[in-house]
């Protein structure tokens, strides 16, 4: 979705600030929604690499992030004024690559995608016009990316695509998936790290449902507690929230052990993994 005038204002005033929070207006909560920042309470917080990415967001709308945001008050000649920029059309399109990989066998423009131990495949996302799975899964970072093929035997008898979700270099699987899923009706998954700010990255994905590791596998492995005191900004985002019934005993397992846990810890120890809604209880439906 295009940003409106009012959100491009907003983000320049975030990452032209030297001050990491601010007063919660409506267009900070979009700014929210689209990945950047926390709303907690009446404040608005933000850090250091989600500044980074939301200038990059910027970039790729071909608006230096330097540009006075009084710049986009003016009529539409001018504001394009303000918006071109050159290097945009120098870069090569390797933002525009989705990178995704398959658990069971999903389908891509008709054709079977096989399994790629330690690999993915990369294509231009113009030329992706239908997809046959499951589910979408959103993968949050790059490294348990690569490896989630280890994790097939959770997920037996499902067709699973999953997506790198991106970053400065490729930015757009995430807002890629989020189009398919809801142009094909494809359930949409996130699989994140288990901890504050990887739940706070998944909830704001759009996601339905969450791949989680099961409880009762995390009771023998150590976690991060530096992790998850790094992270106490989303931990009270959290705590603000209204919690679905389905994730209350994470919720309540974190809240005890007071320690994250990586995607690539739970895949280097094994732990069992599962699909768990995020909809109200009404038939658990794949939870």
């Amino acid at each position: 979705m295009k940003p409106s005038r009012r959100e491009i204002q907003q983000a320049l005033k975030v990452v032209q600030s030297a001050s990491s929070n601010f007063t919660v207006n409506q267009t900070l909560k979009e700014l929210q929604q689209r990945g950047f920042g926390y709303c907690v309470g009446k404040e608005y917080r933000i850090e250091r690499l989600q500044k980074r990415l939301l200038k990059d967001w910027l970039r790729q709308h071909g608006i230096n992030w330097q540009t006075p945001w009084s710049a986009f008050s003016g009529d539409r000649v001018q504001t394009a004024a303000s918006a071109i920029d050159e290097k945009l059309s120098k870069r090569t399109d390797e933002g525009k690559r989705i990178l995704m990989g398959a658990l069971g066998c999903p389908a891509i423009n008709g054709q079977q995608i096989p399994q790629l131990p330690g690999g993915y495949l990369s294509m231009p996302q113009e030329a992706i016009t239908w997809i046959e799975c499951d589910y979408l899964v959103l993968v949050e970072n790059y490294p348990a990316f690569t490896r989630l093929s280890e994790t097939s035997g959770h997920f037996k008898g499902l067709r699973l695509l999953a997506v790198y979700r991106g970053d400065p270099e490729r930015p757009n699987g995430q807002v890629w998936a989020r189009e398919m899923a809801g142009r094909t009706g494809i359930p949409l998954a996130a699989y994140a790290d288990f901890d504050p700010a990887g739940l706070c990255i998944a909830f704001q994905s759009g996601a339905q449902h969450l791949i989680l590791p099961e409880l009762e596998s995390l009771s023998v492995v150590q976690g991060s507690a530096e992790d998850f005191t790094n992270q106490h900004i989303q931990w009270e985002h959290l705590r603000n929230m209204v919690m679905p019934a389905s994730l209350q005993p994470y919720f309540r397992f974190l809240e005890q052990r007071r320690e994250g846990f990586t995607q690539e810890r739970q895949i280097a120890q094994h732990t069992t993994l599962k699909l768990v809604s995020m909809a109200p209880a009404r038939g658990g439906h794949h939870s």
